[in-house]
């Protein structure tokens, strides 16, 4: 790579291209420890090495630790007997919190109160998860503000689940800092390699997962995840202004597609490029405001979000950013049984 680090900075829209190849190489000095720690948190930065994800194999709740690991080392055995040769992107999402004519900048409550946008068409599934949507759609994934969460430590839950199951994504927390209320990070073409059942404590590997999503023009797998962070404990905060436009910002931030300040040589299968960093503007991804949005019960559960709460506010976003559907999947949410009713009337 040479020279300065890869570093992703705050308020700083952007977008990085690896190549799948570099991804399997940083991620073998993760799982052997290689990289320097020192200062990360200085930067807002995760930690990246899996030290942590070893000795916690030493807790009571061991099943799950060793179930991450077999997900990672299935993912080396796979990349081993035949490496992937597409490119994955991260791009860091901005609403500047200045007005800017040229971008739409972090509303006011106001925005949202004169908005005459229609709602867009919205699907319930009261079974499935997020990943298993058919088609290609902008997949959520309800984050921590550090990105990956608790992935290389004892977290298993929906972040971290998706990161074994695409550990690719891994390799954002060695350069993405934390996440502020108008910043999100969307991430296409990570791959998925394993199948796994349970959630929490009771999460299992269950094994080989072949993802047949094409590739785009870009050499990226069509496989789209967007990192939004919910408020942690909201309490009654999120039934009040402060609390709503917050939450509301946040999903439109990650929802909306607009031009950033991209540059440099995009990759092409004629590319031999590992690493493409992009600061000039270039507008990408054309089709996307054609790709709706795959969510659920985003901010809730150990979170202690209201999911009548959030089902609206993201039924909101996604149309406001001009997506032409929401396919919302409530867990089997007692709370939710009766939304598709709702969103009918």
């Amino acid at each position: 790579m040479g020279g300065e680090p890869i570093l992703s900075c705050p308020q700083e829209a952007g977008i990085v291209f690896l190549s799948q190849e570099l991804i399997a190489a940083l991620l073998a000095c993760s799982f052997f420890c290689l990289f320097p720690e020192v200062g990360r948190r200085l930067k807002h930065l995760q930690g990246i090495n899996f030290d942590e994800l070893f000795s916690s194999l030493y807790t009571r709740q061991c099943m799950k630790q060793e179930s991450k690991i077999r997900c990672i080392v299935h993912y080396f055995e796979r990349v081993c007997q035949c490496m992937p040769r597409g490119f994955v992107s991260f791009e860091r999402k901005v609403l500047p919190l200045e007005y800017n004519p040229n971008y739409v900048s972090y509303p006011e409550a106001e925005y949202w109160a004169k908005s005459t946008t229609p709602l867009c068409s919205v699907q319930v599934h009261s079974t499935g998860v997020i990943e298993d949507q058919p088609g290609e759609t902008l997949e959520v994934e309800f984050a921590d503000e550090y990105f990956g969460g608790l992935t290389l430590r004892h977290g298993c839950l929906q972040e971290e689940i998706r990161f074994m199951m695409n550990p690719e994504l891994i390799a954002g927390m060695l350069f993405l800092p934390r996440m502020d209320k108008n910043e999100a990070i969307e991430i296409v073409g990570a791959e998925r390699f394993t199948l796994y059942t349970g959630f929490g404590s009771s999460f299992q590997f269950a094994g080989d997962y072949l993802n047949n999503k094409e590739l785009e023009r870009y050499m990226r797998r069509r496989t789209r995840v967007v990192a939004i962070d919910a408020i942690p404990r909201p309490g009654r905060r999120q039934y009040k202004p402060d609390g709503l436009l917050r939450e509301v910002n946040k999903a439109f931030t990650g929802y909306l597609h607009q031009c950033k300040h991209q540059a440099g040589t995009l990759p092409s299968s004629a590319s031999g490029s590992q690493v493409v960093e992009c600061s000039e503007r270039l507008c990408i991804d054309h089709e996307e405001k054609k790709i709706g949005v795959a969510t659920g019960n985003w901010g809730c559960g150990v979170f202690g979000g209201d999911p009548e709460v959030k089902i609206m506010l993201q039924w909101l976003t996604i149309s406001q950013s001009g997506r032409p559907f929401m396919s919302y999947y409530t867990f089997g949410l007692q709370a939710l049984q009766n939304v598709n009713q709702v969103c009918k009337k």
